[in-house]
């Protein structure tokens, strides 16, 4: 955990933190799997699986955060660019919003 990150979660209540610090987590594992050089493709794929698995028995989990956060992350396997607008934003949504949006769940439940 980034100290950053560690002690600006300080200010969150004790439940709120611990489901941040969940989050952060889950998140930090899938960019790691993504970003740690060699890449290793097959190690995301399987966190992945396992994440699905574990939420709907190996379909689509339907999840509108995690889903699109785990295909931008997919998206960094294999290419560092995006080429149109569209690519861009579905990335930044993806890799950024969704984590904001994760987070306003958490505080605002």
């Amino acid at each position: 955990m980034s100290k950053t990150y560690y002690f600006s979660s300080h200010f969150f209540p004790p439940a709120v933190r611990r489901d941040v610090y969940a989050l952060y987590g889950f998140v930090r594992v899938a960019d790691n799997l993504v970003d740690d050089q060699p890449v290793d493709p097959a190690a995301f794929q399987a966190f992945r699986r396992t994440y699905t698995e574990a939420l709907t028995s190996a379909k689509a989990s339907g999840d509108v955060i995690i889903d699109p956060f785990l295909d931008s992350m997919e998206h960094d396997l294999s290419s560092s660019t995006c080429e149109t607008l569209d690519e861009v934003l579905t990335y930044i949504y993806g890799s950024a919003e969704v984590i904001g949006l994760s987070m306003a769940r958490i505080i605002l439940r």
